[in-house]
């Protein structure tokens, strides 16, 4: 009885079914995570061709023998790359400019010296100095007023020189006109902010839709 019992049972267990766990899956493919693409080259961008975001050079570009140029890296925006250029060549310039101010203004043995540190390789940042960043926070002192200061101490090779005077001296001499327009500058900075945040939003939804 007992075994007629048990062979009953293992013909039972052996006629269930397969569990879908121990089923061998058929013609199933791992589906690869879609890959973001930031920026589009320069080349697919302006045809509005479909840009696969590889570097050096996309399969687009290489399939048609095209140079492949990117204008921003691939972990940021194009708008936040233009922000950041924009930002290194106001700051370039306002240097440049409190460069040329003070090779104009400076009395002649200052303007030698600033003369002789350019000639030798030095940079106009190292010129300038390092606390041109900290003068420039003042309360009413023009950025370039401030870089003047840092630049006149430097190779007078004193701190001794008075901010105040030299402030009063830019000010005669200086045009009004002939100071850059700060009110476009701005709307242009706050241009390109704004519109680099809005790319990041859009970017960061992507990622998580996708």
């Amino acid at each position: 009885m007992d075994d007629r019992q048990h062979s009953a049972t293992t013909s039972f267990h052996s006629a269930e079914p397969a569990s879908s766990s121990t089923r061998p899956t058929r013609g199933r493919k791992d589906t690869p995570p879609r890959k973001h693409i930031t920026v589009a080259c320069n080349a697919c961008r302006l045809r509005k061709y479909k840009c696969n975001g590889d570097r050096p050079v996309c399969t687009g570009c290489q399939d048609r023998g095209t140079e492949c140029i990117y204008d921003a890296d691939s972990d940021s925006t194009r708008a936040s790359t233009l922000k950041r250029k924009y930002d290194a060549l106001e700051t370039e310039t306002m240097h440049y400019r409190a460069l040329a101010q003070l090779l104009r203004e400076a009395p002649p043995p200052e303007a030698e010296a600033v003369l002789g540190k350019l000639r030798s390789g030095q940079s106009v940042t190292s010129i300038l100095g390092p606390n041109v960043a900290k003068q420039e926070r003042f309360a009413g002192l023009d950025q370039e007023v401030a870089a003047i200061d840092s630049a006149r101490r430097l190779a007078a090779g004193t701190n001794e020189t008075p901010l105040q005077q030299l402030l009063q001296d830019t000010q005669a001499s200086t045009q009004p006109e002939s100071r850059p327009n700060r009110d476009e500058r701005m709307q242009i900075s706050n241009l390109l902010t704004r519109k680099a945040s809005e790319e990041e939003v859009q970017h960061q939804d992507t990622q998580m839709s996708g």
